[in-house]
């Protein structure tokens, strides 16, 4: 039998880190300054957490003309 009412409160606490990371000495530089991952995780500690991770590049590409193909 499913709830006919229920009452829920979500609460959320989000970190978001961008920058570089360094597999070596595990930190990620943050506006010149090397942050410890282990340090931005401690208020998590005791938690549930998800952790997502994205990598973005970039590269410039042609300008396709306006017949449709590209420019060299």
């Amino acid at each position: 039998m499913s709830k006919a009412l229920s009452l829920k409160r979500t609460t959320t606490t989000a970190l978001k880190a961008a920058g570089f990371f360094n597999d070596l000495d595990k930190t990620i530089e943050i506006d010149g300054e090397k942050r410890p991952v282990k340090d931005l995780f401690t208020v998590f500690d005791g938690c549930d957490i998800e952790v997502s991770i994205k990598v973005k590049d970039e590269e410039e590409v042609d300008v396709p003309k306006q017949d449709g193909t590209d420019e060299d």
